[in-house]
């Protein structure tokens, strides 16, 4: 069953008419525990900056359950790398900024640190 969680259109019947498939082109929606996710990176200007963008399509999961089991700092890091490029070439020799949240895969622990106690 799925969960009460979440946004679910309830304006929506089970076997829609016509008119409301054309008057609600998404569809009805499911449940919030069911199907899978999808993780949209991307670069962009104003617009999408071409060959920047990657779709990963997340495992099924409960709503309840983090994504981020799929997007790690290792994929982010993948991405990063093979857009840096394609980005500096599409700012004509411009200064480019990355902005960045602070997003868990966005950053990683290389190494703890041993404490020297003398």
């Amino acid at each position: 069953m799925a969960s009460k969680q979440g946004w679910n259109d309830t304006n929506i019947s089970r076997f829609p008419s016509a008119a409301t498939i054309q008057e609600y082109p998404c569809g009805k929606t499911s449940g919030t525990s069911r199907g899978k996710r999808g993780i949209v990176m991307g670069a962009l200007k104003e617009y999408l900056i071409p060959q920047c963008s990657r779709v990963l399509i997340s495992g099924d999961r409960h709503v309840h359950d983090d994504y981020h089991h799929d997007m790690d700092s290792v994929v982010f890091e993948e991405w990063l790398r093979t857009s840096i490029p394609l980005v500096h070439s599409f700012a004509n020799s411009r200064h480019v900024t990355v902005i960045m949240d602070n997003a868990s895969y966005h950053s990683r622990v290389l190494e703890e640190g041993k404490l020297n106690m003398t």
